[in-house]
């Protein structure tokens, strides 16, 4: 019943919504027959020709129209009557108002009719009325309702994320199982090579037993030592003319001595402190409240506590510090290899003789009895020898081995050629150039838009024309396969000193590639003497480097492209044990890639070309490692103007950090990239010392360490 109450209501309001003049806002039919317009909107006959005498258009959507586009809708009076009957049998009929009677008195039934809006708001009020009483048991049933779905839809969701949490404990119990199964399965593994280890030991032990007595402190104290003498075996004895007797058999025998030992007091000493600028390698401390990962340091000041001496360092790798390091977190470094696995052949003084090496060859047994094993195999047997009261007599110890860590060789130089040997060599190339139907010639060291070029270029069609009409000339920017010979510049006035146009990245690549270098100056003298003449000092490229004070460089010979390539050609190059790794981004001065292809002419071993300065060889044991491989003399850090671009953690740094004190400072080098250009000059490795990086860095305390080494 209250739903059919109310859609009745809301039909009703509905209706009388639609069935309303918007002009008069009355019932339509009130003020004349429903009229139409051509927009479909329906108003009272009256209001809408009064209203379209003055504004020619539609009230509701302002659409054009005329008092002629008027048409009457008989349809609407149809609705409009049953909408009143309607009305009436929900006991709201036409009422008569009087004088001074309100909304609010009773109904009386009479002929007179009042206003459409006294009859919607009567039917408006009745219906309120009867919906009154039953709002409220239509919220308790709508509440109701809500939250029983609610309450079976929680309960839907909660079930699931309990399902999955189970599936989820399941899943880890299962992988806990598993891991303490492993876990179990080690230590068996381990319980059992303990025991073989013992086993072996007490095997090889000799029978023999000594008990030494060791004091600090000045005291006299007397130790019985009982010597348990085996039976000795029946040998057969010697050949002689008469027959021996057999010896009668020897019985044990027990001796008892008494000895008597007296030392004197001793004091223990710590060791002597750390003097400033020694490279030590100080402890990692990572416990709560410490977070010191440590690492190779320098000393820069050193303190006497009465707990010992502390230390304040400077890391070598970074530009962290720290200070009052204790003594016994600070030490020297060793020479092993830090965060691999120690040496596959331990060393001789670290190898008890009595305990046999526990590997074993052939499939994956020799990697399970790995160099822990054998380190612990070690160290049991140290701790042994350590105890007094089962020391075996041993014989003395053999002289350590030596370090099995490769030292690095001297850097081979290049030879040296004689002065005439260069200009005759130069000489015979200059001329073969005449014998080539096409020349193409590169350009260095002149400006863009300056008149040297343009003199150069004529100097050189003047030259062609006379010696060989029939040569074709073609510029070019770059130096490629097809370059004949390299246009530049004479010599500086200073002649110790080169200029920037005299080291460019083309005079390198043709120097590398065998590609003679012609100067304005040679081109000049062979115009005016209508032939090519053997050339002279002043009419070559010097590829000296610039000096550096009184240790310069200047004894280096100046060797000319083409006579140094030829007679280099012949020897091995000194560059071929040199690995050389690019750090840093280059983004100012020479490209990155040119400098790549320079050290490839040069043959250099590109060990990696970091084009994000951020990573070194990934896999410690493969054959791409440097440290690992036997071809390299020197590892080179070849770094670009910026200082922030050598990492100062990661894999780049630790090998550097590793490499540094496994090397005695003699495999790592960092230099700046102005050294491949001096090297590729002088056609030698040039010395470390001249080409630090850029200030500022971590690269430049690296320099620093190893530069003198």
């Amino acid at each position: 019943m209250s739903s059919i109450t109310e859609s009745l209501h809301n039909s009703l309001d509905q209706l009388t919504m639609l069935l309303r003049c918007s002009i008069c806002c009355s019932t339509l039919g009130s003020n004349g027959s429903p009229s139409q317009l051509p927009c479909i909107h329906i108003f009272c006959q009256s209001c809408i020709r009064t209203h379209l005498s003055t504004r020619l258009f539609c009230p509701e959507c302002r659409t054009p129209c005329t008092r002629r586009s008027i048409t009457k809708c008989d349809h609407i009076i149809k609705v409009v009557r049953a909408y009143r009957s309607v009305s009436k049998s929900f006991g709201v009929a036409p009422s008569v108002w009087k004088e001074g009677c309100y909304l609010t008195q009773p109904e009386v039934q009479c002929t007179q009719w009042d206003g459409d809006g006294v009859e919607d708001l009567l039917v408006s009020r009745r219906m309120g009325e009867g919906l009154e009483g039953y709002r409220k048991t239509f919220h308790e049933s709508n509440v109701l309702r809500f939250n029983e779905e609610d309450v079976r839809r929680r309960m839907e969701e909660d079930k699931a994320e309990e399902e999955e949490e189970m599936e989820e404990e399941k899943v880890e119990e299962e992988k806990n199982e598993k891991e303490e199964e492993e876990e179990e399965m080690e230590e068996k593994e381990l319980e059992e090579d303990y025991t073989k280890d013992r086993e072996v030991e007490k095997e090889m032990a000799p029978l023999p037993s000594q008990t030494v007595d060791t004091t600090v402190a000045k005291t006299t104290t007397s130790k019985t030592i009982t010597t348990n003498t085996p039976t000795p075996p029946i040998l057969p004895p010697p050949r002689s003319p008469t027959p021996p007797t057999p010896p009668p058999a020897a019985e044990p025998t027990t001796t008892t001595t008494t000895t008597t030992t007296t030392t004197t007091q001793s004091t223990l000493k710590p060791p002597p402190p750390f003097p400033v600028n020694t490279i030590v390698d100080v402890t990692p401390r990572m416990w709560s409240g410490i977070n010191q990962p440590g690492g190779a340091a320098s000393v820069t000041a050193c303190r006497m506590t009465p707990s010992g001496p502390v230390y304040d360092v400077k890391y070598i790798v970074g530009t962290a510090r720290e200070k009052s390091v204790d003594a016994k977190f600070v030490s020297l470094p060793k020479q092993l290899e830090r965060g691999r696995r120690r040496s596959r052949t331990p060393e001789k003084e670290d190898v008890d003789p009595q305990t046999p090496n526990p590997t074993k060859t052939g499939g994956k047994e020799s990697k399970l009895l790995s160099s822990k094993k054998r380190r612990r195999a070690r160290s049991k047997s140290t701790s042994t020898a350590s105890d007094p009261s089962q020391a075996p007599t041993q014989p003395p110890a053999p002289a350590p081995a030596p370090s099995k860590i490769p030292k690095s060789q001297p850097i081979p130089s290049a030879p040296l050629i004689p002065r005439s040997q260069i200009l005759s060599l130069a000489f015979s190339r200059y001329t073969r150039l005449l014998s080539s139907p096409k020349l193409t010639y590169c350009i260095s060291g002149f400006s863009a838009n300056g008149t040297s070029l343009t003199l150069a270029q004529n100097l050189l069609h003047t030259l062609t024309s006379l010696l060989s009409p029939s040569i074709k000339l073609k510029a070019s920017r770059t130096v490629t396969s097809s370059t004949s010979f390299l246009l530049t510049q004479g010599h500086s006035t200073t002649q110790d000193v080169i200029t920037a146009d005299k080291r460019t990245l083309k005079t390198m690549q043709c120097l590398s590639r065998g590609i003679p270098i012609i100067t304005v100056e040679y081109i000049n003298s062979c115009v005016k003497a209508r032939a090519i003449i053997p050339p002279t000092i002043e009419n070559t490229v010097n590829t000296v480097p610039m000096k550096f004070g009184e240790e310069g460089l200047s004894d280096v010979a100046v060797l000319d492209t083409a006579a140094n390539m030829e007679v280099s050609s012949t020897v091995s190059s000194p560059f071929e044990r040199i690995g050389v790794y690019f750090v840093g981004e280059f983004r100012r001065g020479p490209k990155k890639e040119e400098l790549v292809g320079l050290a490839e002419d040069m043959r250099f071993k590109i060990v990696e070309v970091d084009w994000k300065a951020a990573k070194i060889i990934s896999q410690k044991r493969s054959k791409s490692n440097p440290r690992l491989t036997k071809n390299l003399n020197h590892l080179v850090l070849l770094c670009d103007s910026d200082p922030s671009s050598f990492p100062t953690s990661g894999s780049l740094s630790v090998e550097v950090n590793n490499s540094l004190f496994d090397y005695d400072n003699s495999f790592t080098k960092v230099v700046g990239y102005n050294w491949l250009f001096d090297s590729a000059s002088c056609f030698k490795p040039c010395e470390w010392k001249h080409y630090p990086p850029v200030e500022g860095g971590a690269a430049r305390n690296i320099w620093e360490i190893s530069k003198d080494s």
